[in-house]
C-alpha cells in the first residue's frame, strides 16, 4: 500500500474528504527541502556573527536596565526609611509635647514605634497625660525645695521627701 493510499484511508476514518491531487500536493510539499536553508558554510558564519552581535546588544541593554532598576530600588528604599524615621520622630515629639511621656521615655517609645508603628500609635492615643506631682516643676519630674516657716517642719519635710500641697 502506498503512502498516498494510507493518507486517504486516514482522512476517510476521520471523515475528511480529500482528493488525489490534494494528497499528492501534501506529499510533494513534505519532500521539498526548506526554502530558507543555508547553502554554504560562509553564509552560516555570517548569520552566526549577526546573531552573536544581537545577543551582545541585548545583553548590554538588559545589564543597563538591571543597573537602573537597582538604583531606583535603592533610592526608594532610602526614601521610605527616611520617611519612616521622620514619622517616628514626629510621633515621639507629639507624645512628649502632649506630656504623655517624659524625656527619659523618648528612646523607649521610639523603639516601640519603629517595631510596630500602627499598634504603638493606638496605644499612644489612649495614654492619658502625665500628672505633675505637687511641688514639682511641670515636665521635669524633679522636686523643688519647699520652704516652710518652721525649721523643725523643714527638717521633717526634707528627711521624708514630703512636699506640701499648694
Amino acid at each position: 500500500m502506498s503512502l498516498s493510499q494510507k493518507l486517504k484511508e486516514l482522512f476517510k476514518k476521520k471523515n475528511v474528504e480529500v482528493t488525489d491531487d490534494e494528497v499528492n500536493t501534501i506529499l510533494a510539499d513534505d519532500t521539498k527541502p526548506p526554502k530558507d536553508e543555508p547553502k554554504d558554510l560562509t553564509q552560516l558564519q555570517r548569520e552566526n556573527s549577526v546573531l552573536a552581535e544581537q545577543v551582545k546588544t541585548l545583553t548590554s541593554l538588559i545589564s543597563s536596565e538591571k543597573e537602573e532598576r537597582e538604583k531606583v530600588l535603592k533610592s526608594e528604599t532610602e526614601r521610605l526609611k527616611t520617611e519612616q524615621t521622620n514619622k517616628v520622630n514626629a510621633a515621639v515629639t507629639k507624645l512628649f509635647a502632649d506630656k504623655k511621656i517624659t524625656e527619659a521615655q523618648k528612646e523607649h517609645w521610639k523603639s516601640l514605634f519603629e517595631a510596630s508603628f500602627e499598634s504603638t500609635s493606638k496605644v499612644a492615643e489612649a495614654l492619658p497625660p502625665l500628672e505633675t506631682p505637687k511641688g514639682t516643676q511641670s515636665g521635669t519630674g524633679t522636686q523643688t525645695p519647699v520652704k516652710t516657716d518652721s525649721p523643725i517642719m523643714q527638717k521633717i519635710l526634707e528627711r521624708n521627701s514630703i512636699t506640701p500641697e499648694n
